[in-house]
């Protein structure tokens, strides 16, 4: 009876082992948590920079299709065209029946004139949104802005992105131009940022 007794005292851990266990599993998430969160968001650039990959595919597409107009919204890419939708120059298409989409998976709800398009936006890595309004922006240095209607050639069809901080600007820069020529704001490239909206250059119309 005295072996069994001192056996069962003999099982359990002591107070040192305990704390060393208690230390070493500490140490273990300290190294294994920082890792984990930050592979989770690594793939966040190469998300965003596929999805505006995928769109500007479908607006070249597009363009094929209902030549020689471009798209007006990302609305026109998801959804078949009416006389009632506008071009990216602001003109009614005449001719609906070239449409042959969807371009991109329709995840963007069809407009019925209840919301402002440029209210309406698709997820993207970061949580970041790409607006519906396309723009017409030039590809000349330093031309970025709300809305970035400007008439210096050559044009392009430009997607807009908001939410995002120049830090994840640079790592999307990073994938779409390589280094950005600032810490705070782009102007060159394919990919602007003018500090609270970013640009993606899509493609030519000029």
């Amino acid at each position: 009876m005295k072996k069994a007794w001192n056996a069962c005292l003999r099982a359990g851990f002591t107070l040192i082992e305990v704390l060393v266990t208690v230390v070493i599993i500490g140490v273990l998430a300290a190294v294994i948590i920082p890792a984990i969160t930050n592979q989770i968001g690594a793939a966040d650039p190469a998300r965003v920079a596929n999805d505006l990959a995928n769109v500007r595919t479908g607006i070249e597409t597009f363009s094929l299709n209902v030549r020689p107009r471009f798209p007006g919204d990302l609305d026109d890419l998801a959804n078949p065209i009416t006389p009632l939708d506008l071009d990216i120059k602001g003109v009614a298409y005449t001719d609906t029946t070239a449409w042959n989409g969807p371009y991109i998976s329709a995840t963007v709800p069809k407009v019925d004139g209840s919301a402002p398009l440029a209210d309406i936006a698709s997820n993207s890595g970061y949580k970041a949104s790409i607006l519906s309004r396309l723009a017409s922006c030039s590809s000349a240095a330093g031309t970025t802005g709300v809305g970035c209607v400007l008439t210096t050639a050559p044009q392009f069809v430009t997607v807009q992105i908001s939410g995002l901080d120049a830090p994840q600007f640079r790592a999307i820069n990073d994938v779409l131009d390589g280094a950005s020529d600032s810490l705070t704001a782009s102007t060159t490239g394919k990919f602007r940022f003018d500090g609270t909206r970013a640009y993606f250059l899509a493609t030519p119309y000029r």
